[in-house]
């Protein structure tokens, strides 16, 4: 691997890593928007909040290391088929209200996911092309989109975190085999994620709620007509009961 361009990209996960946890915090979103009217002093900022000098200081900090002190523009990647160019305009309209300017590249799946794989997509709607394999177990999602290893040209962790200590401490749920021992392996995993979204790597957008209805004439366990991993259905599994 071209060591240069390893530098690069670990330099643009980091960056990207810091402009979300800069917008996870609603004062800070506040201030861009402020930003985004007019220029303003520090006092000036600590005018509009009802917040001490420090504590705008510090938000102004943060902001300012990652290169939002200003306000921004950038640029959001998004699968070019209904109805994900819709969704990433909604997107773009509420980056608009906290002073994010975001220009739309609306480009073949393949062309987005090479974007995020290179990392020169500052940031992607992935709606059309969610991973799936978070069922039935949590490992699965981590690993390829949130792990270090992920976090490599090619790989599916296109916003580049790499959490040594979470690494380390997702090793230690996995290490965790013992179905007896589930409980105490899905709090482990709880607490990874709760920690990752505070770091903010990705932005949830919504939940899914997914219904099938099925004939009585249908055979299988319930489960496998709402399995997520085989979409829309898990045909090897299912049956019809009264066939000739």
């Amino acid at each position: 691997m071209d060591d240069t361009l390893d530098r690069r990209d670990r330099r643009n996960g980091r960056q990207i890593t810091k402009v979300f946890k800069a917008l996870s915090d609603g004062t800070r979103q506040e201030i861009l928007r402020l930003l985004e009217r007019q220029q303003c002093t520090v006092g000036e900022i600590v005018g509009n909040f009802s917040l001490s000098q420090p504590t705008i200081s510090r938000h102004l900090s943060v902001l300012k290391e990652a290169n939002l002190g200003d306000g921004f523009s950038t640029e959001l990647y998004v699968y070019n088929t209904d109805p994900n160019p819709r969704i990433a305009q909604a997107i773009q309209q509420d980056l608009a209200a906290i002073g994010i300017k975001a220009e739309l590249k609306s480009l073949a799946q393949a062309a987005v996911i090479a974007a995020g794989g290179d990392g020169t997509a500052p940031m992607i709607w992935s709606g059309g092309m969610a991973w799936i394999a978070d069922f039935p177990d949590p490992s699965n999602f981590y690993g390829p989109i949130l792990g270090c290893a992920g976090a490599v040209p090619g790989g599916w962790n296109w916003s580049w975190y790499c959490n040594k200590d979470l690494d380390a401490k997702a090793a230690e749920a996995d290490s965790v085999v013992d179905p007896a021992k589930g409980a105490e392996r899905d709090k482990m995993w709880s607490a990874i994620y709760d920690k990752i979204m505070e770091d903010a790597p990705w932005a949830p957008v919504f939940n899914e709620q997914r219904f099938t209805m099925k004939s009585a004439r249908m055979g299988g366990a319930d489960n496998l007509y709402v399995d997520p991993v085989h979409i829309p259905i898990n045909y090897d599994n299912v049956y019809v009961k009264d066939v000739q």
